[in-house]
């Protein structure tokens, strides 16, 4: 037995990570770098600012802080960020990354510039053309894995632009753009309307695109009774329907409201339900045949 003093020997912080940038990614000539790292420390916890340092083993000294913007030169960097705790105690991460050499500034590394006969490591405007004119730059085309100088890479008879901009996969042949289509809600409306009463308030009815861009519609009402406001326009958008049970009798009436626009129209299906005054209305539900 002893009664002195013991002391545990305190370890430095559990570990660092860095979160960007991550292997495969492509690093270019004079374009900005964002490094982003965390630190944890069992005693601390998270560890931040100055307790964050950011080095490479070619630039040297980079900066610190969780997240940190930079431009490194070009060539073979292995960044390190070591994540120090209060005591000076420090855990590091490292990772290896490549910055390659872009001379005219387009975003595209030179040697892949020259590589293809369409573009030149000394034209920085030749990643902005499109000379198989299909809608997608040179710079797209690379991004998407597509030809330069093919306008239909997948030969799919749909051209890559179209493509891209219909989410299908322009270097894919089984990838074809789905049909453009309308979206509408809600499918069904029922108005409840007292004979001699005020009409009962109007309904909203949305109209969205199965695509990012838009498209035209236009609404008709099949029964005198229903009101439009407005009866086109284009995606996103919506409409009013209105109800005017004034020349009608107490009963149920249906009635169908087509939207037209891409390649099948969408039907909004509409009950009026009119009750005698002093009568309470039976709810029922709106059944439609051949749905």
């Amino acid at each position: 037995r002893s009664d002195g003093t013991f002391s545990v020997g305190r370890k430095g912080p559990l570990g660092a990570a860095i979160l960007q940038p991550q292997p495969g990614d492509t690093l270019l000539q004079g374009r900005p770098v964002t490094l982003r790292g965390a630190g944890y420390d069992l005693e601390d916890g998270l560890l931040q600012g100055e307790a964050l340092r950011w080095h490479s083993n070619k630039d040297g000294f980079l900066g610190v802080g969780n997240i940190l913007t930079v431009t490194l030169t070009t060539g073979e960097h292995l960044i390190t960020l070591e994540a120090f705790d209060g005591q000076g105690l420090s855990a590091r991460a490292e990772q290896a990354v490549l910055v390659q050499p872009d001379f005219d500034g387009d975003g595209i590394p030179d040697a892949t510039e020259a590589e293809l006969s369409l573009l030149s490591p000394w034209d920085p405007d030749d990643a902005d053309e499109d000379p198989d004119g299909d809608g997608l730059t040179n710079r797209d085309e690379l991004f998407f894995g597509t030809a330069m100088g093919r306008a239909d890479t997948d030969r799919d008879g749909v051209p890559d632009g179209q493509e891209v901009n219909q989410g299908s996969d322009p270097a894919d042949r089984g990838s074809t753009p789905q049909p453009s289509s309308l979206i509408v809600a809600p499918e069904r409306l029922t108005f409840r309307s007292v004979l001699g009463e005020e009409p009962p308030p109007p309904q909203e009815v949305m109209v969205w695109h199965t695509r990012p861009e838009p498209l035209g519609w236009t609404a008709r009402a099949e029964a005198p009774w229903l009101v439009l406001e407005p009866s086109e326009g284009e995606t996103p958008g919506s409409f009013m329907v209105r109800a005017l049970p004034a020349r009608l009798q107490p009963g149920l009436y249906d009635a169908v409201i087509r939207v037209a626009g891409g390649a099948r129209p969408k039907e909004v299906y509409v009950r009026l339900v009119i009750s005698a005054p002093g009568i309470q209305p039976v709810r029922l539900p709106l059944v439609l045949r051949g749905r």
